[in-house]
């Protein structure tokens, strides 16, 4: 147990009737009517009323014209959109014709330079002639057919044409199969 020292027992003492007296006292200052400002006090008072006011007016209007501020970046904003899709149309519509553009240059150069070979021939009118041949008391007819062709080449590769014939269908005979092929026999030229 600890022992108590004479000086602390002195203030324990003390401070005992000081609590009673404080409690004692607080009722008093309660039924006590509150004192009336002083006029000079009452000034003050009402000056620093006039500035908060000022003050709050200050802050209002800091408010509106933030909010204006505000109004205005975001119609700039919107407007700032709607440019930027307009250009967007406006940058499309070369990037569209540019792209048109390279497709019909890699078209021209295929078929300028790599398209295969494909030959295309034009065939004029047909003339046919019968010859007869006599030989003793032997006879015999030889036909001819005369028709000139054309053949050229669309293609940018060169190619050989190994060989013509003439097919020779007869419409009014009720047979299948009722063509011949005949061989060319002739010669080349040139247009000139």
């Amino acid at each position: 147990m600890s022992r108590l020292l004479p000086s602390q027992v002195l203030r324990f003492t003390a401070s005992i009737p000081v609590i009673v007296l404080l409690t004692a006292r607080s009722p008093a200052l309660a039924q006590q009517k509150p004192a009336q400002p002083t006029p000079h006090s009452q000034t003050q008072l009402e000056e620093h009323v006039k500035e908060l006011e000022k003050h709050l007016d200050a802050a209002d209007q800091k408010a509106a014209s933030a909010a204006k501020e505000l109004e205005a970046r975001l119609n700039a904003a919107e407007q700032k959109a709607a440019g930027a899709a307009k250009e967007e149309h406006v940058v499309t519509l070369p990037a569209v014709l540019a792209f048109i553009a390279i497709c019909v240059s890699c078209l021209t150069l295929w078929k300028g330079h790599f398209a295969r070979f494909s030959p295309l021939a034009l065939a004029g009118n047909l003339r046919h002639r019968m010859y007869p041949i006599r030989h003793g008391d032997e006879r015999w007819y030889i036909t001819s057919f005369d028709i000139p062709v054309s053949v050229t080449n669309p293609g940018a590769r060169p190619g050989l044409v190994t060989g013509l014939r003439l097919r020779l269908h007869y419409p009014e005979l009720a047979f299948a199969d009722n063509h011949e092929f005949i061989p060319p026999n002739g010669n080349l030229s040139r247009i000139k």
